[in-house]
């Protein structure tokens, strides 16, 4: 694979992470709003922490990092 099939490769993957950022935003404040209002159990925060991890580190991976600055906070 040469230089500009990789840079194209990382584009899409890019995008398609892009893509998918809203639902899995989705899923995370659903999840936290229902850690708050105790409508879901509290052994399920370990869920929405591997999800904030996995937000901060893709954003940074592929130079979004707004996601991770907003995963984070």
């Amino acid at each position: 694979m040469n230089n500009d099939e990789l840079k194209d490769a990382l584009a899409k993957l890019r995008a398609d992470y892009a893509e998918q950022l809203p639902g899995t935003v989705a899923q995370m404040e659903a999840l936290w709003q229902g850690l708050v209002t105790a409508e879901i159990p509290k052994s399920k925060l370990a869920d929405l922490a591997r999800m904030v991890h996995s937000v901060t580190g893709s954003g940074a991976t592929f130079g979004l990092p707004a996601a991770s600055r907003a995963a984070r906070e």
